[in-house]
């Protein structure tokens, strides 16, 4: 999908993370879901991805930046809380 700016693009992104965060996508995700069943989803490996290491990569920088251990079977509503 191709946006007509940088900030269309960025919008529809959090839009979507969001979605899937509060479990209103047809991706079957939601607040119950892990990290790394979020990656599974969103960056699958038939699509040439590799999700677990996505996955184990964003949970360490989340551990930093939220200055709380959040590893790969961390839920989403333990990450985000709207």
């Amino acid at each position: 999908m191709v946006f007509a700016s940088f900030v269309d693009g960025y919008d529809a992104l959090l839009d979507d993370l969001r979605a899937k965060f509060t479990g209103h996508t047809e991706s079957g995700l939601g607040p119950g879901s892990s990290l790394l069943g979020f990656f599974r989803a969103y960056a699958p490996s038939s699509d040439h991805n590799y999700p677990d290491q996505y996955a184990a990569f964003v949970a360490h920088w989340l551990t930093v930046a939220l200055r709380f251990p959040v590893g790969l079977n961390t839920t989403l509503a333990e990450i985000w809380k709207p």
